[in-house]
């Protein structure tokens, strides 16, 4: 099974130390930007469950956004990465999420991420930011890619709401399959109501056009 997770934020973030410290296990260091979109695989094994993740880390400066907005489609999730110790980057996250409001899917699990919690000054607090994410309908977690804090609860949390996700769709496709199964009836009955009107477009009398006549 493969699952399409999207890393976005303001440039300088660390979004790209985070997918590595995820994937790699190697901090990259924060001074790496990373040019239009980069890709990552990681295998997981999960509860006998075999799942890739194809994790897309975006670049944040402003020239990089239109081509930022096409890779959403198709995801099943999202991490919004800003700074702990950048208000601008905390600030812009408002527009990050009207971006995924306007071109990702609306069951698309949402998780925002306080970055660099390491720092010994944090000019947002975390508080803030739950408060935020909770407003917003996001998971929260604050994180370092430093240190490795919550990466892995990060990336565990999405696997978590995705299966919950395919398991609400398993259940409402077997529903459906029980309902049509406990009531023949129904789908002879739309099957002849289709055939109605097949009969009836058929030999419904050809109206005149030009040229007819």
């Amino acid at each position: 099974m493969m699952k399409k997770i999207v890393v976005v934020g303001d440039t300088s973030v660390g979004k790209t130390s985070l997918v590595s410290k995820y994937v790699d296990d190697y901090y990259p260091g924060d001074h790496l930007t990373t040019i239009g979109v980069d890709f990552k695989l990681k295998k997981v094994q999960k509860n006998g469950r075999k799942i890739d993740l194809t994790i897309w880390d975006t670049g944040g400066q402003e020239r990089f956004k239109s081509i930022t907005k096409s890779y959403f489609k198709g995801a099943h999730a999202v991490i919004l990465v800003y700074a702990c110790n950048c208000e601008e980057s905390f600030a812009n996250i408002i527009d990050w999420l009207l971006t995924i409001e306007n071109c990702a899917e609306e069951n698309v699990v949402k998780i925002m991420v306080a970055n660099k919690s390491d720092v010994e000054e944090l000019i947002v607090s975390h508080e803030k930011g739950r408060a935020f994410a909770e407003e917003h309908g996001c998971f929260f977690y604050p994180c370092s890619s430093v240190t490795g804090k919550n990466i892995d609860k990060i990336f565990n949390k999405i696997i978590d709401e995705l299966r919950e996700t395919d398991t609400t769709k398993a259940c409402t496709i077997a529903k459906s399959s029980f309902l049509l199964d406990s009531n023949p009836g129904l789908a002879t009955h739309k099957k002849k109501k289709r055939r109605r009107c097949r009969f009836f477009k058929i030999f419904r009398k050809k109206k005149p056009t030009e040229g007819d006549e």
